[in-house]
């Protein structure tokens, strides 16, 4: 696989007719950054019952995207990374998604463009009990004071991508988007493999508005 990639790369640098052509294919490449926010109401309230400090909400979110224009029509795939902030920073979800757009409506320059994209969401959040004591060796034989608990689910992701057109280059540029998440399922959290019992179940939700950076044709 890898010898391929490296021979069509050979091709493309000795061929300068063939490299015209691959840029001029219509793809588009994106990089997103802004914020988001995450809700887990299930895992929140347990937190809450435990006095135990629920994972924060607020996030600093990171995508890359890449897609192929049929016409009015994107398929791509989008590839996001949620970073918690605030009272608890141990807290991130990683979601891949793949998605169809239009870029079917203009106002002027501008092209909005939503979207829809379907995939799943990986989240995980480090909870910490604070004012733990012990012997150094408890920790080989007890409960830590820390335990990692995963959340993996489908998703829908429904947004709108804000470009301009330039006319002189004929590319797209995006400026920024916005968007929201929602679980399709309402999956068990769990701590590695373990079943645990009376585990809050959840239908999370992410909303986020994020700048944008990228180039299409």
């Amino acid at each position: 696989m890898y010898k391929a990639f490296f021979i069509v790369g050979i091709f493309l640098s000795i061929c300068p007719a063939a490299n015209a052509q691959f840029n001029s294919l219509p793809f588009e490449w994106n990089v997103h950054v802004g914020g988001s926010y995450f809700n887990a109401p299930s895992f929140t309230r347990m937190m809450q019952e435990q006095d135990l400090n629920a994972i924060s909400p607020v996030g600093i979110d990171v995508a890359l995207g890449i897609g192929y224009r049929l016409g009015r029509v994107v398929a791509g795939g989008n590839v996001s990374r949620m970073y918690g902030v605030g009272r608890d920073k141990k807290f991130g979800a990683t979601t891949p998604t793949i998605y169809v757009a239009t870029n079917l409506l203009h106002i002027d320059r501008w092209v909005i463009v939503p979207f829809l994209g379907f995939g799943a969401q990986f989240a995980s959040a480090l909870i910490e009990k604070e004012y733990f004591t012990g012997n150094f060796d408890d920790f080989f034989t007890n409960n830590s004071n820390q335990t990692r608990f995963t959340h993996t689910a489908p998703v829908v992701d429904l947004g709108i991508t804000f470009k301009t057109y330039d006319l002189f280059t004929a590319t797209y540029r995006a400026k920024f988007k916005m968007g929201y998440q929602t679980g399709l399922k309402q999956p068990v959290w769990r701590v590695g493999n373990t079943e645990l019992h009376h585990a809050p179940r959840d239908r999370t939700s992410t909303v986020y508005l994020q700048l944008s950076m990228g180039i299409g044709r």
